[in-house]
Formats: C-alpha cells, sequence, structure tokens
C-alpha cells in the first residue's frame, strides 16, 4: 500500500519529466551562425573530426541560428548522412534552413523554450538573359526548394500542399505546439559536462566591423560574453545586434 501510494505521487512528477542530455566535447557541435560556405566548412570538419573519434555515436547540433544558404545547407546535410555517426538536433532556435536542418537530420529536440520557424525561400543577386539561362537558374533553385520542402513535409507527416500553406506567412512553433504538429520529436533538457565550461573567442562579422567575441564553449549558453578589441559603444551595439537575431530571420532562407 505505502509502494502504490509512493508511485501514486510521483505520477505528475514523471509526466511531465523531460529527458536530460548532458552535452560534451566529444557528442556536440555548437551551431549558432547562419548557414554560409565559410561557417558550414568548418561544421564539416568538426563532424568528420568529431565522428572519426566516435564512430556510430549520437552527436548532437545545437542549433541556434537563422538560416542563411540553401546549397551550403544541403552540402552539409551530405556531408553528415555519409557519416557513421547519428546526428541529431537540440533546437534552441531554428529558423528557415535551421529548420531543415532539424527535419533532414537524426532526433528532432527541442529545449522547452525553443522555437522552430519555416518559411518559403527568397532569391536575390539573380541576373541571365530572359528566354535563357536565367529560366534554367530559377527552375534548379525551384527544384533545390521543393526537394527540401518534399523532405520536411513527409517528416512532419502532411502533403506538399498543407505543409507549403503552413509557411505561406511564416510559421512559428514554440516546443509544445512542434511536438503536437509533428514538427519535432520531443522536448528534452540539455546540460553541459566540464568538458564544455571553458570559452573561446570567434570573429563575427557585423554591420559594424569585424568583431572578436567571446563565447561560452556551452551551447545553451547563447549571449556573447564579452566584445573584445571594441569601445563600450560596439559593444553596445553588437549586444543589441546579437539578441536581435530572431528579428533578422526574413532575410534568408
Amino acid at each position: 500500500m505505502k509502494k502504490l501510494l509512493v508511485i501514486l505521487l510521483l505520477l505528475p512528477t514523471l509526466a511531465f519529466a523531460e529527458k536530460i542530455v548532458e552535452l560534451n566535447e566529444n557528442n556536440t557541435m555548437n551551431f549558432n551562425q547562419a548557414f554560409d560556405g565559410a561557417f558550414v566548412a568548418q561544421k564539416q570538419i568538426e563532424a568528420i573530426k568529431l565522428c572519426a573519434l566516435n564512430p556510430k555515436s549520437d552527436i548532437y547540433i545545437v542549433a541556434y541560428t537563422p538560416g542563411g544558404s540553401i546549397s551550403a545547407g544541403q552540402l552539409f546535410f551530405d556531408t553528415l548522412k555519409a557519416l557513421p555517426c547519428n546526428f541529431h538536433t537540440i533546437t534552441i532556435f531554428s529558423a528557415s534552413m535551421g529548420y531543415q536542418m532539424t527535419q533532414n537530420l537524426g532526433k528532432r529536440y527541442i529545449l522547452p523554450s525553443g522555437t522552430l520557424m519555416s518559411h518559403r525561400a527568397s532569391i536575390s543577386g539573380l541576373s541571365g538573359e530572359l528566354g535563357g539561362e536565367l529560366e534554367q537558374i530559377m527552375k534548379n533553385l525551384t527544384d533545390s526548394v521543393t526537394e527540401l520542402e518534399v523532405v520536411a513535409s513527409n517528416r512532419v507527416g502532411i502533403s506538399l500542399e498543407s505543409y507549403r500553406d503552413a509557411i505561406r506567412d511564416e510559421l512559428w512553433l514554440t516546443a509544445k505546439e512542434a511536438v503536437k504538429l509533428n514538427h519535432a520529436d520531443e522536448i528534452i533538457l540539455a546540460t553541459c559536462h566540464e568538458s564544455l565550461m571553458g570559452t573561446h573567442i570567434t570573429t563575427v562579422r557585423t554591420f559594424f566591423g569585424n568583431l572578436d567575441v567571446e563565447f561560452s564553449n556551452c551551447p545553451i549558453i547563447t549571449a556573447p560574453l564579452r566584445v573584445l578589441r571594441s569601445n563600450s559603444a560596439d559593444t553596445f551595439k553588437f549586444n543589441t545586434y546579437f539578441t536581435n537575431i530572431k528579428k533578422r530571420v526574413k532575410a534568408t532562407f
């Protein structure tokens, strides 16, 4: 009787307990910038090295990204799918190509405070002859976007038309809504092992110029710790720029 009473008392706690994933230097990748050629190249190398050290292991990509280049993203997915490891995503903020990353890789984890966002692709900088190569370029881009949309709609379990309808005016999902609508698999909590308690310096390109910024090695700590070789005005501007990352997602897919 006492055991039954204890179980009944624990049931509410167990029902709402999230899985906790411990991140460490051997199982974690921090994807905290936009998808562009240079950043993706770094992450390709990082993924290859991590997987070589721990073949067939689970590797967690902690995503805090506003999206970016479609071609860079597709190359990143191709690289990871060829490696003998299981690459899962943990979403803090996954927009646009970040959203596509969650649908193209392994388990789609999301923090309780996480956000997923998908929208229609946008194109800039096109040129070419009408009735000539411009149509071929457009067809290639359209085909690439359609391929991503098909993968996403299949992963979510809805038709391509329903998916396009959902993202037409931007689809923003909280963690609970993402799991409920099958855009994510599970809400989890994440913690960092002591091996990720250090910091690193990254040069960040902003419209204020290049800034050397110190970040924590723990990817769930997203804000910059300090800006180096910069006056207080630049520091204030950068902090404003960085914390407004969610407001910049319309710029690219």
